[in-house]
């Protein structure tokens, strides 16, 4: 129904009509439409709504069966509309709602839902709820379409190898199959109806499932699949709950054996690696045997030198290419295997976890950052900071940790104004003088300068530190969520 109303003719010399509707010069429900006429204007009540225009009242088209949904739906009304939702056991837009699958796969290959529910499927000529796993995150068994068939519990005899249940048609609880990775017994009639290309198998004990576990799972990253470590549990103190993803590991003290197994210094190494020429011409077969012995040694250290270089130094590519590194590193938990896996420049993120560990301690902290990736916070060297605070980063340290009072630059790529002072990829630095430019301690990850340089990870203090001068090398986790 709707409504006119006079008025709105145009004054004696003036041109047109007066639109009071764009004026606002009307008087109609909020739940109406104005509609300018000639002279006039006529108000018209809103699809969902009924009355004259003046007043409207909400429709229920649920109530007086005037919806389109179907038969195995439920019609909910809304402000102005109704909304249609298929009943539990079955599938579709509301509007149409099937139910007649005879597998969970056939559901997902239907794409019509991807929920993770019990589905009415058609099952030894009738109909029977069944649990169906819809999505793809059950490790090791590949695609989502599973269909539930039996749950047993070993502290229990129900299924015992001598059981009938193994050779009859009989179910047992069926309304335990219409839940999922629960403590519910069942066996369903799907157990000697349903035919199948594949079987997946799992065991869950106490809380904790196969998918639950502390270890390398297959991800789908950078357009391939790659085993890649994954904490589950939430028992990286300071790091709040599990799911979180290796990115990164760096030891920062794996050369240290191999340096002093030579006899030599870092800074030897460097010197040597620049006077690499020295004994080139030098040696042949009748030249003394210390002469050639020196230059195996000054071999070993340029070779040694070269590694060094090419690891998680903060000058290292790594930092700045799409390569991974020892990638069967990233496959295992917290030990002191170095790695840089593909997750570094394709998973996003909006947590990092970061730890160190000393001796057998291993400590974490916590930085709330959102990005598509690592590789998108580091790799182009430009400084972006964060805000923890000094405190926060001794944490990953410990009673040991040290740092100088002023500059506090942190976060992902800070530097000294100096090149060869301290800097960090993922880190703090902090100087003596109330600047940044010739910081002299740092603490973090990918780090180097002044102090030793060849400490990748850890903590370098010098010159009027808070805890004294310290050269503390760590392993490094860097893990993102």
């Amino acid at each position: 129904m709707n409504n006119e109303a006079k008025g709105g003719l145009p004054f004696p010399g003036n041109e047109g009509d007066i639109d009071e509707c764009a004026e606002g010069s009307h008087s109609y429900s909020a739940d109406a439409v104005c509609n300018n006429t000639m002279g006039s204007y006529i108000y018209t009540c809103k699809p969902g709504y009924h009355g004259n225009g003046l007043t409207c009242e909400e429709f229920d088209e649920c109530a007086e069966g005037s919806h389109s949904c179907s038969a195995d739906a439920v019609c909910y009304n809304t402000k102005g509309s109704y909304r249609c939702t298929c009943k539990h056991g079955y599938h579709g837009d509301g509007l149409t709602c099937k139910g007649s699958f005879q597998s969970c796969a056939e559901i997902y290959k239907s794409q019509s839902s991807q929920e993770n529910r019990a589905y009415s499927l058609q099952v030894d000529h009738g109909k029977v709820m069944v649990y169906c796993h819809m999505t793809d995150d059950l490790e090791g068994c590949g695609c989502g379409g599973w269909t539930m068939v039996m749950k047993m519990d070993g502290n229990k005899s129900t299924f015992h190898f001598d059981s009938q249940l193994w050779s009859n048609m009989d179910d047992f609880n069926p309304q335990g199959g219409e839940t999922g990775f629960d403590l519910q017994e069942t066996k369903l009639p799907t157990y000697g109806n349903t035919s199948f290309s594949k079987i997946c198998l799992g065991m869950k004990i106490g809380n904790l499932s196969r998918s639950q576990e502390n270890r390398d799972y297959q991800l789908l990253v950078d357009h391939g699949k790659v085993n890649v470590y994954c904490h589950m549990t939430g028992d990286p103190e300071g790091c709040g709950d599990g799911g979180w993803t290796m990115g990164m590991k760096i030891d920062g003290t794996k050369y240290d054996s191999e340096v002093k197994s030579i006899g030599t210094t870092w800074a030897q190494l460097r010197r040597t690696a620049q006077n690499r020429v020295r004994w080139r011409s030098v040696v042949t077969p009748h030249v003394p045997q210390e002469i050639k012995r020196l230059k195996e040694k000054e071999e070993k250290i340029f070779n040694l030198v070269a590694v060094l270089q090419s690891t998680f130094h903060f000058d290292s590519q790594l930092w700045s290419n799409m390569s991974d590194f020892n990638p069967q590193g990233g496959e295992t938990g917290f030990d002191f295997q170095e790695t840089k896996l593909p997750t570094y420049w394709n998973t996003s993120f909006s947590e990092i976890c970061l730890g160190m560990k000393i001796g057998n301690l291993s400590r974490f902290i916590l930085i709330k950052k959102q990005a598509s990736s690592l590789y998108s916070l580091i790799a182009d060297g430009q400084y972006r900071d964060t805000s923890l605070g000094r405190n926060t980063w001794k944490l990953l340290i410990g009673f040991n940790a040290s740092l100088q009072l002023n500059c506090n630059k942190e976060g992902f790529n800070p530097t000294s104004m100096k090149k060869n002072n301290s800097k960090a990829r993922i880190g703090i630095i902090s100087n003596e003088h109330k600047n940044c430019g010739t910081c002299d301690s740092r603490i973090g990850f990918g780090t180097g300068g002044y102090g030793d340089d060849s400490n990748t990870c850890g903590n370098e203090a010098k010159h009027r530190s808070d805890n004294g001068d310290k050269h503390i090398k760590a392993m490094g986790y860097i893990l993102v969520q």
